[in-house]
């Protein structure tokens, strides 16, 4: 379940909020499935944008960095007890750096694992400036092969899950 909260609000209010919803939504899946118990909830992620109340600024400031390539938002990320922010060095990867300087991004060339006799062709889309094809392998799972200027920079496998 996603839940999306609108609007300003302090932390309280927010653990609140979302405490509400899942409680609400618990009862609502049990109701309308007798053979479901729910036995509780985890947030598993999330993701909070946080403004300051700034003296002089009628409005409330998002707080931003710059690293050269533009501003970004300075964020924290909090993995369990790791944490680490963008305060001294950007979070992006070089391509998003790249974009954000309004550069082309440069990818290095891959090898693709399969041969071109086993693949047939699906679909192809171009967005800035690259292309992706999508396959069907000859053994029934997803290929993608994504090209900028003709060389192949990234190739993934798509599976379907496995029921267990």
């Amino acid at each position: 379940m996603k839940i999306i909260v609108k609007g300003i609000t302090d932390i309280k209010e927010l653990a609140s909020k979302l405490e509400g919803v899942a409680n609400t939504t618990a009862l609502m899946l049990e109701r309308d499935n007798p053979d479901v118990k729910i036995n509780g909830f985890s947030v598993v992620e999330a993701e909070v944008s946080v403004k300051y109340d700034i003296e002089g600024y009628d409005e409330p400031q998002m707080i931003t960095v710059n690293h050269g390539a533009g501003s970004e938002i300075f964020t924290w990320v909090v993995d369990g007890n790791e944490t680490e922010n963008n305060k001294d060095e950007s979070l992006f990867d070089d391509a998003c750096k790249a974009i954000m300087r309004g550069e082309k991004p440069e990818f290095k060339e891959v090898q693709s694992e399969f041969k071109y006799d086993d693949l047939l062709l699906e679909s192809s889309d171009k967005f800035l400036g690259m292309r992706k094809d999508l396959f069907t392998h000859k053994d029934g799972f997803k290929v993608v092969q994504v090209f900028q200027e003709g060389k192949l920079i990234q190739e993934y496998i798509l599976r379907p899950k496995e029921k267990e």
